[in-house]
Parts: C-alpha cells; structure tokens; sequence
C-alpha cells in the first residue's frame, strides 16, 4: 500500500512540472551575417535556414533595424514530407529596406501557427508580406498576424496564406501613417477555405482591396474593423468556388472610396447572411456602394445579409440586403434624411426594423424622417408584422408609420419608449404609451401575423 502511494504520488509531481518550450535564436541585424540558399540570396533568418530548415522552428525573434536585406523570415521547414511544426516566431522591421518578401513563417508540409510579422515606421518593404505562409494540403495555417503601424509595403499583406490547406483565424492590423500600396488580406486560401480570419484598420492608406478573408473553397466568419484611414474596396469575405457566408464588416470612421461588399462568391455558390454595420462618422465617395452579397454564379445573393445603419450617408447605391436595420443617428430631425441614394433600393422582399435611437435627438410624435431617398417595392414586414402602408407597427424602439408613396421610404413617429433603448440610446420628448388607436392597431397586425 505504501509503495502504491509513492507512485501516486510520483505521478503527480511529475504531472506537475512543465517541460520548457524551446528558448528560440535572437536573430538581429546589423550584427549577424545574411544568408543564402536555394533560389534566394541576402536574407535574415535563424541559423539553418540556408538549408532549408531553420536550427530552431519555434520562438525565434527576427529583427531588422537597419540597411538592406533581399528576405526576411521567421523561420522555414521547406523539406519534403518534414512536419515539424512552425510556431510562435516574430519578426521586427524596425528599419531599412526589404527588397523582396517578408514571412513570420513559411512551411511545406507542417503547420504554421501564431506565427507574426511586426512593421514600423521608418521602414520600408518592397514585396509581399506573411505572417504565416504554407504550401501543402494537411498542414494548419492558424493564429498568424501581420501588424502595421507605420513604414510603407509595396505589394500585399496577408495575415496567413495557404496554397492547398485551411486558414483559420488569422489576422491583420494597420494602424498609424501606414502606407500599403497593395491589397490586404486577413487569411487567403488558394485551394481551401478561408475561416474566422480579421482586419483592423485604424489608420494609415491602403491603395488595394481589403478582404477579411478569401478561399477558394469558402469565406466564412471573417471580419472587418475600421475606425480609420484611407481605403479603397472592402470585402468581408471572397470565394470563387464556394459560399462566403457569415462574414461582418464594421466601419465607425475612415475615408472609403468604391465599394463595400459584405460576401462575394462565384460559380452557383451563395452569398448569404452577411453583415454590414455603419456607425460614427465615416466619409464616402458620392459613387460608393454598400452591397450585401454578390453571387457571379447565379447563387443565393440576398438572403441572412443585413445593413445595420446608425449614421446618415449620401452615396450612389445600396442593394442585396435581406435585412435593414437603423439606429436613427440624433443628426437627423424632423423632416431629415438618414441614407440618401441615386440609384433606388430594390425593398421587395425585405425585412426593416428602427433598432434606436441615438441619445441627444429631437424627434418627437408626428415628426416624419426619410429612411431611404429612392425606393422601388414595398418590404415584405417591418419586425416581423406584415408591412401595411401608414399604419402603425411596433418596431424594436417604439412605434411608426412607415410609407413609400412618394417614391422614397418614410416613417412618422407614433410613440417612443420613455427612456433608453436601442443600440446607442432612446429618443426623447415622444409619448411612451401605444394610445387607445395604436393598442388596436397592433391587435390587428397581431393577428396577421398569426395568420
């Protein structure tokens, strides 16, 4: 018995102690000698590398500070059928000029994984940069980053790519004075897919398309964040063999010329239940649009896309949304315009819902606001109740009549909730019951409804 309790005991002293990962190599220039190997020349690596398979393949720390250098990576396991996985290397261009391609990792046949690419200002990158990089079909391409807070890249950024496996959760961030003359891209698969890959933009030029995440076996999960900086198209999610679904694009501020569009997808694939939301005070090119899905195949372009609006904009078009939701911005009173278009919002068939309104603004019972300048259809329910023209219908803050005789969709105040609600605040000074017309009124959209 007393053996038997000494080896308990050894097991869970042993199960105690952690064994150390490995420590890595420091790798810093000027100060260590360039290497070449294969078809590259001039590049800084760890120790190795020249072989194709770094000394060590986890926790090295790559830095540039200064001069000139053809390549720059984390670390490489480029030898066939070699798994040995690549993971958790930095890489620093802190200064000087990378003349060609920069990976945080780059692997044949193993995974690359948290794997990261930090850029700063005062350098300069001429080729694509990676924060993970693999090539062959069973590998895991996850959790690498690429992050930019100054400096200039001339060509494209990708947070991790795979030519023939997944990526998952990968990610960029542009922030600063920045300046990409290229595209950007969260995660990128050219035979796979594409899944819950990121960018974050809250400063900086981007001249290229910025897409969460593209694969050419499906988009799905990605995102889209921005709050700054100058950007031309935008993309939560691309695929030209499969679905892009579920992607989310977010912008609270930037300067945006083209077009933003929430999931692209080709052959017969759908584009569905995507999601795009606007708050704050972003600036649009009078030509911009805001599209839902765009199927090229034929697919399933409308259905689950939603347009989530809390701020008014004067821009060419809006189309393919499912769903439009607004939290009326307290800019917009009495007699005002939340989304002006020139080209008409095709509304048969949707959905419309007044989610909030935000706190400071005036409207008040009677008063009548523009929703949408130029509208063709009538929608299909306003929250659920079947829409009926003028009568009132309980939205998710308050309650209106909405109309579109005269060519554009409007709604009129009938009651507000008295305090709070919706997503960034209650409006004011709006009486808080339904009224003996309005309980009426609801009984008998009630009933439709359960009909």
């Amino acid at each position: 018995m007393k053996k038997f309790c000494l080896y308990v005991v050894f097991v869970l002293v042993c199960a105690m102690v952690t064994v150390p990962a490995s420590a890595g190599e420091i790798v810093i220039y000027p100060g260590v000698p360039l290497q070449s190997g294969g078809a590259i020349t001039d590049f800084l690596a760890p120790s190795g590398s020249d072989t194709g398979k770094s000394s060590s393949l986890s926790n090295n720390s790559v830095t540039i500070n200064s001069g000139s250098v053809n390549y720059v990576m984390g670390a490489v396991n480029q030898i066939t059928r070699d798994n040995d996985p690549i993971i958790n290397n930095k890489v620093f261009i802190k200064g000087g000029t990378v003349n060609n391609q920069v990976w945080g990792g780059i692997g044949d046949y193993c995974d690359v994984v948290d794997n990261s690419v930090t850029v700063s200002s005062g350098s300069e990158i001429v080729g694509r940069v990676y924060g993970g990089y693999s090539i062959k079909g069973n590998a895991m391409n996850k959790n690498n980053a690429v992050v930019v807070s100054g400096g200039s890249i001339n060509s494209h950024i990708s947070g991790g790519y795979g030519e023939d496996c997944d990526v998952d959760r990968n990610r960029v961030t542009v922030s600063g004075g920045s300046e990409i003359n290229g595209e950007v891209i969260g995660g990128d698969s050219h035979n796979g897919k594409a899944m819950n890959n990121s960018v974050v933009v809250s400063g900086g030029s981007i001249s290229g398309r910025v897409y969460g995440g593209g694969g050419s076996g499906g988009a799905t999960g990605n995102t889209i964040q921005i709050s700054g900086g100058s950007l031309g198209p935008i993309y939560g999610g691309i695929s030209s063999s499969g679905n892009a679904t579920g992607n989310t694009v977010t912008i609270t501020g930037g300067s945006l010329r083209g077009r933003i569009t929430g999931g692209l997808s080709g052959v017969t694939k759908d584009a569905t239940y995507n999601t795009i939301i606007i708050r704050g005070y972003p600036t649009f090119t009078p030509d911009y649009q805001i599209i839902g899905g765009i199927a090229l195949g034929g697919g399933d372009y409308l259905t689950g896309n939603t347009l989530n609006l809390g701020t008014s904009l004067s821009i060419y078009e809006v189309a393919n949304f499912k769903n439009y939701e607004f939290n009326i911005p307290a800019s917009v009173k009495n007699g005002g315009t939340v989304l002006t278009v020139d080209n008409p919002t095709n509304l048969t068939g949707t959905t419309l819902d007044i989610t909030g309104i935000v706190i400071g603004s005036t409207l008040a019972k009677g008063d009548t606001i523009t929703l949408i300048s130029k509208v063709t259809g009538v929608p299909d329910n306003i929250n659920g109740f079947p829409y009926i023209a003028d009568a009132v219908t309980l939205t998710s803050h308050g309650t209106w009549r909405f109309s579109t005789s005269s060519g554009a969709l409007t709604a009129t105040v009938f009651s507000l909730p008295s305090s709070g609600g919706g997503g960034d605040g209650g409006g004011g000074g709006c009486d808080a019951g339904l009224g003996v017309y309005g309980i009426f009124a609801l009984a008998g959209l009630l009933f439709a409804r359960r009909r």
